[in-house]
């Protein structure tokens, strides 16, 4: 993967993303990163994701986790992206946190966290 200071991107779906139909979601997951190694439970948790077809993963860094997360969105939209599920390096997600919140199909979605690992 190409380095977080530069910001990177790697297809991680769980099947290949061609043919996906215009009702499918095309989603990329962005994890702000600040030149610090991805914990290994992270890492594990992440690729674990159940996810759509066509799922990329984004890494972007800036000098505040606002700038990062403001890259991230950027890149979704040049790409046509029709989800952005933003992701802390320093959480656990479940294998079905996102398709959970794929599937309440409102305009946006926050989780609520209260520990991290």
């Amino acid at each position: 993967m190409t380095s977080a200071a530069e910001g990177g991107s790697l297809d991680i779906g769980n099947a290949p993303a061609s043919g996906l139909s215009s009702s499918e979601p095309k989603v990329l997951l962005g994890v702000p990163l600040f030149g610090r190694d991805v914990p290994g439970a992270f890492y594990t948790s992440s690729m674990q994701l159940h996810k759509p077809a066509g799922t990329a993963l984004y890494c972007a860094s800036g000098r505040h986790v606002a700038q990062a997360r403001n890259s991230i969105v950027e890149y979704a939209l040049a790409r046509d992206f029709t989800h952005v599920y933003m992701m802390d390096a320093d959480m656990v997600y479940p294998q079905q946190a996102l398709m959970e919140k794929l599937a309440s199909d409102v305009p946006a979605v926050v989780g609520f966290s209260l520990s991290r690992q």
